[in-house]
């Protein structure tokens, strides 16, 4: 297998590429550069990498930690120093799980770039966690001096450089149960009174106590013992724990968009592309997009040439995103139009098209809601024509009371439980609306109309403040 076809397959993987994988293992060399370069452009450009980069960067790190390669190991502190929130996009749990053999894999012998960004403060929850981790396993390895070590362990708790509720603190306290450095015990003790570590139970403090007792009393019984750094390219060791979301099965098969809908992985890169520095400010949320899409393709408004604007943008100077690549760009339009396209399949073949995020927990319909205002103030009278159908009417203002909009003018919320009917109702609201548009303007049918559920005594959807039964459910 040549190195091109080698980074191909890398790019492309959907499953845990092997053949790919051990032919790069055995010609390590021919990946480090390009593996190399994306961690630089990570670090010093600010660049946000492409889905087959970040395959590339996620198994061409194994690769290089399995078999030594040491020019990696600056390059990639540079690129944990990035920390957790930008980093969990691309690697998931892979960090947590294997970031202290990666570290050990490429270490080059210097261990201050580590002690650099742990003092400089440029890392904290679980990167930080794995940098006192991979330090401690130098110490015991007789690899780095232990009283540097030691000294760090000491200011970092004397100078709270953390939160106490930060994850960086079970690095902190690992290093000192698998060192066994009983002269930290009271220090850990007054942490846990602080209310540091606050999810490990009062066993898991036992069972902490007892490993820093044996571990003093022999270092050899410590839990360094027990790791092999090199089973990461072993898929039932390291491997499993890559990027998870690409062996994922995708949606419903008869869904009309199959071809084209985003997959979970196309969604994540999103999701977190709009929420990079690479988009202005006032951007939409991908719940927005959707909102924002759905509006259009339901509403009576014509579809303007310049729709995408607004995404990027409310105002009227409509920045747009500074793209790293010309690549990059493409890839952002194709996943949009991608998305116009599935709803749009979706509506036209009947499908009950389920919103961007519904299905998980922490889906914010009040984002989805103001997207779909924003395209309802394109053109406001259009749409007061249509709400005049009494259905359509309701519709449109349930919509409304879920807006941060309608909040921010003091409207009264609405309970969970209503928010919570409404989310489970909205694929059929939005079948309805493009049932009537549909009916209006070509289809010349109409299917049944499903009612959104809302309980007699709760507060009206329409935001009119008096109970359903006494306003729009008194018909």
């Amino acid at each position: 297998m040549t190195p091109d076809e080698i980074r191909l397959q890398l790019e492309q993987a959907n499953d845990i590429p092997q053949e790919a994988l051990a032919a790069a293992a055995e010609a390590p060399e021919a990946l480090a550069p390009a593996v190399i370069e994306l961690m630089q452009k990570m670090a010093e450009d600010d660049v946000f990498l492409l889905p087959s980069q970040e395959r590339l960067l996620v198994l061409g790190i194994h690769v290089l930690a399995v078999t030594g390669v040491t020019s990696a190991y600056r390059p990639f502190v540079d690129v944990l120093s990035l920390g957790d929130e930008e980093l969990e996009p691309i690697f998931d749990d892979t960090l947590g799980n294997n970031g202290v053999a990666l570290l050990l894999g490429v270490y080059d012998g210097d261990p201050e770039p580590l002690y650099e960004a742990i003092e400089d403060l440029a890392v904290n929850g679980t990167i930080g966690s794995v940098m006192f981790d991979a330090l401690a396993r130098l110490v015991w390895q007789g690899r780095i001096d232990r009283t540097r070590f030691v000294q760090l362990l000491d200011r970092f708790d004397r100078e709270e450089m953390a939160l106490p509720d930060d994850l960086v603190w079970l690095g902190w306290e690992d290093a000192i149960a698998n060192l066994g450095l009983v002269e930290f015990e009271d220090r850990v003790r007054r942490g846990w009174e602080a209310g540091r570590t606050a999810l490990l139970n009062e066993i898991d403090r036992e069972e902490w106590l007892e490993r820093l007792k044996r571990t003093a009393a022999n270092p050899k019984d410590s839990e360094y013992a027990l790791v092999d750094e090199k089973t990461l390219l072993d898929p039932e060791g390291g491997l499993r724990f890559v990027r998870y979301r690409w062996l994922q099965l995708e949606g419903d098969d008869d869904d009309p968009a199959s071809d084209i809908r985003l997959s979970a992985e196309e969604l994540d890169w999103l999701r977190a592309f709009m929420a990079s520095s690479k988009v202005p400010g006032d951007a939409m949320t991908t719940e927005e997009i959707d909102g924002y899409f759905t509006a259009l393709l339901v509403g009576p408004v014509p579809i303007p040439p310049d729709y995408l604007d607004e995404v990027w943008s409310g105002e009227e100077e409509k920045p747009s995103p500074s793209y790293d690549s010309a690549e990059q760009e493409a890839f952002v339009r194709d996943l949009l139009d991608r998305h116009w396209r599935t709803i749009r399949t979706r509506l036209e073949a009947g499908f009950l098209h389920r919103p961007l995020g519904i299905d998980e927990e922490d889906f914010d319909i009040s984002l989805w809601a103001d997207g779909f205002l924003r395209a309802v103030a394109l053109d406001p009278p259009a749409w007061d024509t249509r709400a005049n159908d009494k259905k359509i009417g309701h519709i449109v203002k349930s919509i409304l009371a879920l807006s941060y909009a309608a909040l921010e003018e003091d409207e009264e919320p609405l309970s969970p439980d209503l928010i919570a009917g409404l989310i489970d109702q909205l694929p059929d609201t939005i079948h309805d609306l493009a049932n009537s548009k549909f009916e209006m303007a070509w289809r010349g049918s109409r299917s049944p109309v499903h009612s959104i559920k809302v309980g007699r005594n709760e507060p009206c959807p329409c935001g009119s403040g008096r109970k359903y039964k006494k306003c729009c459910g008194a018909s």
